[in-house]
């Protein structure tokens, strides 16, 4: 009887709390884990039990001396979520920095987080009218210096050119751009150094070179002509071509020729082979390399270019190489490259009773397999239920767990490689194995459970992984017990926030929302969920987006009135942009290029440096630290601390979130990058050495235990035995006897048995 009163005093006791602390008041705090010098950092502040409308400031400053950079305050209604934007400066150089939250008037509270700077913050581009000059003529070029949100760069750079000895011809230093473009001009002497020349622009400790080339002039007097093989299949092992090139007389140009193949929409990675010519020359081109270095599915171009070895004349001429139809090009696919199945996210746990929720990417390397295909799933399932054992008076429980493989199921990716893969656990799961099979490619995703009891947990679920801008994207939210309230959706992509969404709650464990996918979110976007339960706990969790399309947000027409002109004749062009915007022109040579340097700046290219930029984002480490107890009219808020673990797969602990007696804080980092601050309890996962199906004390069948007459022991403790104690005080002391019989049983292994056994009581 005394127990069950220790227990409910406990009960009681844990509920005072929660109840007492929602009643003081709560706040959570999102933003991103990293800063942008030039980009506003938006911090998403909620406000819940406050006695009144609630004074909110968030500060940037440095870390090493709490000097404040920027601030910007805003008064927060009770249950209203807001965006307090600060201004984070465009010279802000590289260092530590700090954001601190604060609250006065209707709650009381102040937090702070470390936040990274982002090094590699700003995206250069160089472009010139053409990449080959003779003596005398005029180089054109032109520098592009952007953010990772695509907005222009607001500062100095400098320029400088060198000619084909490394010898500094020029240096334009001093230079500010207030839109990011700076336009320039730089005219050859007529005895210049001939050779690879370079154009090179510094900002912000970032550096971009280009080539372009510098040679005698002399006129065009032949022409090159590329021959493919009329069947080409991607089953072949090698691909002919062959190429000439002539003299407008008809004779033999002697000279080198060079091969480069590419994809159309990917200039960057391109095959190149070499060889001499006198007039024709013939390659075998392997497959193997093209199957490795380029995508066989995108547009492929063939290049060859033509040297002259008596005037240095180089003429270039361009072929499509298309593929002839191949019901057997997908196998082959196959068969000739490894495919791997990537989980894309680092979590490896799951909530039972929820659908647990990941995204998948098959292909090679980073390149998808390039049709739409599925992927067959065999789930293993394991369970571990406690359950009573009727054969013994009293009842005694014993542990059921059981193991089996479960109906196989699909999963669809499409061209882009990536999946959903969307399971509905059930309760009493302790861990799931999925064998992931596609052709003769194999991969194994072990999961186990946060938690063997009944948790406060949200988890979010998406069907469609890959999204094209433009697209409506349904995200759904479920939750292990009833919801009530609100929930807040932010949507963040290249570390900016960049749309919210609010739903209101009435005793539901589902809710969801449709997101029109925009340019902003090119590449890749982030959608995290927050809420508040009546019981005080934080509900959170996230999931990815991967976005197809143009990031450039201003967009632009060209049109002409002729694709084709003579000598002398006019061109008219037809230009369309969005309202106050800045045109800027550049006329080059299509055929006159340089593959993999480009003196041109495409699409893709802002949108691979755009990618790039976003997966390799620094993952923030939280750090411990105490905030101090805050008093209002006598009474202490936060006098239960809240202590909030690191949440990153990939570096950080699996942890409890509890209260402790140090009122001690630590900040909470999503594998998305955001941060989150809050006083509120929040549970993630515990260590999986936790769960049941790892319990070593219940026996793991029912059976039938022989009372025999019971041996009295000091303290007034009864037990039979057999060790079964009766109803009676002193629990503490049966473990430690019975447990000092396990010592000599087991030896050194009784110590972790003992853990257990207090775990599960």
């Amino acid at each position: 009887m005394l127990s069950n009163t220790r227990e409910m005093l406990l009960e009681l006791f844990i509920l005072s709390v929660a109840v007492s602390f929602s009643d003081g008041g709560s706040y959570i705090a999102t933003f991103p884990d990293s800063l942008i010098p030039g980009v506003n950092l938006d911090v998403r502040i909620t406000v819940l039990g406050a006695s009144g409308t609630v004074n909110t400031v968030a500060s940037l400053h440095y870390a090493q001396n709490n000097s404040e950079i920027s601030s910007t305050a805003k008064q927060v209604a009770n249950g209203v979520p807001s965006t307090l934007a600060i201004k984070v400066p465009a010279g802000l150089s590289l260092s530590q920095y700090m954001v601190s939250i604060s609250g006065s008037g209707g709650l009381t509270f102040k937090n702070e987080s470390k936040v990274n700077y982002e090094a590699n913050n700003l995206f250069l581009f160089l472009q010139t009218d053409k990449t080959r000059y003779s003596a005398g003529q005029e180089v054109k070029y032109r520098a592009i210096l952007l953010h990772p949100n695509l907005l222009g760069y607001k500062g100095p750079l400098t320029i400088t050119v060198f000619d084909g000895k490394s010898n500094k011809i020029d240096v334009i230093d001093h230079l500010t751009t207030k839109d990011g473009v700076v336009s320039g001009k730089l005219t050859l002497s007529r005895e210049p150094v001939f050779g690879t020349w370079t154009i090179q622009v510094d900002a912000v400790r970032k550096v971009l070179r280009k080539n372009f080339e510098v040679n005698d002039y002399v006129v065009p007097r032949f022409s090159v002509q590329i021959t493919l093989q009329k069947e080409i299949q991607q089953t072949m092992s090698f691909i002919e071509l062959s190429v000439k090139a002539r003299f407008t007389f008809n004779n033999d140009v002697l000279g080198n020729c060079t091969i480069q193949i590419y994809n159309k929409n990917k200039l960057t990675k391109f095959v190149e082979y070499w060889k001499q010519i006198r007039g024709e020359v013939n390659f075998t081109i392997p497959m193997a390399d093209l199957r490795r270095n380029l995508s066989v599915y995108d547009p492929i171009i063939v290049r060859a270019m033509v040297t002259d070895n008596a005037t240095a004349l180089t003429i270039a001429a361009e072929e499509d190489l298309k593929f002839s139809s191949d019901s057997h090009s997908s196998s082959s696919f196959t068969q000739q490259q490894t495919i791997t199945i990537t989980k894309t996210d680092k979590r490896d746990t799951f909530v039972p009773g929820l659908t647990y929720h990941t995204s998948i990417f098959i292909g090679h390397d980073d390149e998808p397999v390039g049709t739409s295909g599925i992927i067959n799933v065999i789930p293993t399932v394991t369970t571990a239920e406690v359950k009573q054992c009727n054969l013994n008076n009293p009842p005694t429980k014993w542990l059921d767990i059981q193991t089996t493989v479960m109906q196989n199921f699909t999963v669809t990716f499409d061209e882009s490689g990536y999946g959903a893969l969307n399971v509905p656990i059930s309760v009493h799961t302790d861990k799931v194995q999925f064998e992931l099979i596609y052709g003769s490619t194999q991969t194994y995703i072990e999961l186990y459970s946060v938690s063997s009891q009944p948790v406060p947990m949200l988890r979010m679920n998406v069907k469609q992984i890959h999204a094209r801008v433009g697209d409506n994207v349904t995200i759904v939210t479920e939750a292990t017990e009833q919801l009530n309230g609100l929930i807040s959706y932010e949507i963040y992509a290249r570390g900016i926030l960049r749309h919210t969404f609010l739903n209101r709650l009435v005793n539901t464990k589902r809710t969801y929302i449709d997101l029109k996918i925009t340019g902003d979110l090119v590449p890749q976007a982030y959608v995290v969920a927050t809420h508040l339960t009546r019981a005080g706990h934080l509900l959170s969790d996230y999931i990815m987006l991967k976005v197809d399309g143009s990031p450039c947000k201003n967009k632009v027409s060209v049109t002409y009135n002729a694709t084709s002109l003579e000598p002398r004749q006019k061109l008219k062009i037809d230009l369309r942009a969005d309202p106050n915007s800045t045109i800027y022109l550049m006329f080059e040579d299509e055929k006159n290029r340089l593959i993999g340097t480009e003196n041109d700046i495409f699409s893709d290219e802002i949108t691979g440096k755009v990618l790039a930029w976003n997966q390799n984002k620094k993952s923030q480490i939280g750090r411990k630290r105490t905030i101090k107890n805050v008093s209002l009219k006598g009474k202490l808020l936060n006098r239960f601390g809240r202590k909030l673990s690191y949440i990153n797969y990939k570096h950080g602990q699996k942890k409890l979130f509890k209260r402790n007696s140090k009122t001690s804080a630590e900040d909470i980092y999503h594998e998305s990058g955001v941060v989150i601050l809050s006083n509120i309890d929040m549970y993630q996962e515990k260590d999986s050495t936790q769960l049941l199906m790892f319990n070593y004390v219940l026996p793991q069948k029912c059976i039938h235990i022989t009372t025999l007459p019971p041996v009295t022991y000091p303290y007034g403790v009864t037990y039979a035995t057999n060790f079964i104690p009766t109803q009676a005080l002193g629990m503490i002391v049966f473990l430690f006897f019975q447990f000092t019989s396990l010592r000599i049983l087991f030896k050194q292994s009784y110590i972790n048995v003992f853990k257990k056994a207090f775990s599960y009581g």
